[in-house]
């Protein structure tokens, strides 16, 4: 525990280094120590998310990149991506690097007219083994994402050829 939590502190102080931009709460002394932790675990997902997320090294989105209605709806299958959603939809879209990387789901961002407006989650459904469902759809700051984005992302599931996965893509 205190090794990534000195490894935090110490890059929160750095300068101009990958490790010390991929900090959103950076360490001060007046941090509890239970703020400390979970920002230094948050920390340590995103360098996780950089070292397997290069561009290039998912290529399958499972999905296709479509439209429905005026949303369009865009795979996040890199670093680069996931950091930017993250950053603009104030979500913990970085800290899925691992599950992206272990073929338990995708994100995709959704953006309107006016820009983003939703990130989802699709994985495989619960109950029935192979199939994809939508297991996430939130708004900016994780609020519940707007009716007509629901409908959008409906309608685009909808529109998709290949809502099954071989069997070894089992829920967490």
């Amino acid at each position: 525990l205190l090794t990534p939590l000195a490894a935090y502190a110490w890059f929160s102080r750095s300068r101009s280094t990958t490790a010390q931009r991929l900090i959103v709460v950076r360490w001060r002394s007046e941090l509890a120590i239970d703020t400390a932790i979970c920002a230094a675990k948050s920390w340590l997902n995103r360098m996780r998310l950089v070292a397997q997320l290069k561009p290039g090294v998912v290529t399958d989105p499972w999905l296709a990149a479509g439209t429905a209605g005026d949303f369009e709806i865009t795979p996040l299958l890199d670093a680069p991506s996931l950091l930017a959603e993250s950053h603009a939809m104030h979500n913990c879209a970085d800290q899925y690097g691992d599950r992206i990387a272990r073929d338990r789901c995708r994100l995709f961002g959704i953006a309107g007219p006016h820009g983003r407006v939703a990130t989802m989650e699709i994985a495989v459904h619960p109950r029935e083994i192979g199939i994809l469902t939508i297991a996430q759809l939130k708004g900016r700051h994780n609020m519940p994402a707007p009716t007509e984005v629901w409908q959008a992302a409906h309608r685009w599931m909808a529109s998709q050829q290949g809502l099954r996965r071989p069997a070894t893509l089992l829920p967490p």
